[in-house]
């Protein structure tokens, strides 16, 4: 196992972890978090379908052939994030945390693309193959 071999483990447990969570509580929201998803425009189904899309995602972190998928899942519902509290309800201090997954999820699909599609992984590798090797 090499030391990107492990950085890719490692993303994919965190990006899993916080996506179960995260998807957890869209599924089961709370009067709060209901109320700001009608204060942001949107239908009373657009939570709980966002809560199975990020469980969805999750599921797509476990086999390595489908992490890319996953990573790819995260990065739209990131970006999505963003575009709501940059205009649905302008709360620019919210943004971090949607820049950082996605992020993170860009990162996890570069260092497993190879494996589902592409020369993404391969790329990565080859320009970063090195790094942790003795």
């Amino acid at each position: 196992m090499t030391a990107l071999d492990a950085v890719g483990d490692v993303l994919r447990v965190v990006l899993g972890a916080a996506f179960l969570w995260y998807g957890y509580f869209d599924l089961r929201p709370s009067p709060d978090r209901k109320a700001e998803f009608q204060r942001w425009g949107f239908a009373a189904w657009v939570q709980p379908m966002g809560g199975a899309l990020q469980l969805l995602a999750v599921v797509l972190l476990i086999p390595p052939a489908t992490v890319v998928f996953g990573a790819a899942l995260i990065l739209a519902m990131m970006v999505f994030s963003v575009y709501v509290h940059l205009v649905r309800e302008f709360r620019p201090r919210l943004v971090l945390v949607p820049f950082v997954f996605a992020a993170l999820a860009l990162v996890t699909a570069f260092l497993y693309g190879s494996a589902a599609f592409g020369p993404f992984g391969t790329l990565f590798r080859a320009w970063f193959g090195s790094v942790g090797a003795p």
